[in-house]
């Protein structure tokens, strides 16, 4: 399964699924990306760069990988991988470190708390996972960045907007699992959980 929704010139979050055996062919990547890991597993990737290794990651793990690589996988698990990628179309400034390979499993494997936090952060990008329990909201933020999000768990939320010129606007969203959008920056912005269960997204804010 693979899902897409492209924002020219900024982010494309993508949704992958491979299940044992699958195997995910031979591909090239042309932009640096973040991966979010929604399932984990054990991959067998053929790396044409670096030669063959295992490649193993758990529920919540993120990645931020540079441009450049081409490689195929194998889901070798009794179990689905499933991730979010979202690859950074805008290209970096002159005074901007794009940084290798990076990683963090500091929540990997354990259970999502209501709030957000900073997963991952460098020059290009930082990562944000937000998670609100039944009618909990993020409270009034103003976006200082452009940002992809993806829908990790469902729900219905309420989105309160204000713009720069003072006007605010209020609206009731049912967003599905897998749901993609971009949320520009400039705009104060508070997202209310009103559904009877927990809503989760993640956020890739490109600087």
């Amino acid at each position: 399964m693979r899902r897409a929704c492209d924002m020219p010139n900024h982010n494309a979050p993508i949704r992958t699924t491979r299940r044992y055996p699958e195997t995910f062919g031979l591909h090239h990547h042309s932009n640096d990306y973040v991966l979010y890991i929604t399932s984990g597993a054990d991959l067998d990737v053929d790396d044409k760069n670096h030669g063959p290794y295992m490649f193993s990651c758990k529920e919540r793990s993120v990645f931020y990988i540079k441009a450049g690589g081409t490689e195929s996988f194998r889901n070798v698990s009794s179990t689905p991988f499933r991730e979010a990628l979202i690859e950074i179309k805008r290209s970096p400034r002159a005074d901007q470190d794009r940084a290798g390979f990076t990683t963090c499993n500091a929540v990997a494997g354990t259970i999502p708390q209501p709030g957000t936090i900073s997963i991952l952060e460098n020059d290009r990008m930082r990562i944000l996972e937000t998670t609100l329990a039944p009618s909990q909201g993020c409270g009034m933020e103003k976006s200082e960045r452009d940002a992809a999000v993806f829908v990790v768990d469902p729900g219905r939320v309420k989105v309160v907007e204000r713009g720069a010129s003072g006007n605010q606007s209020v609206r009731e969203e049912s967003r599905k699992e897998k749901d993609v959008f971009w949320q520009p920056a400039g705009v104060e912005r508070d997202i209310i959980n009103q559904g009877p269960s927990m809503y989760r997204q993640i956020s890739v804010e490109v600087k």
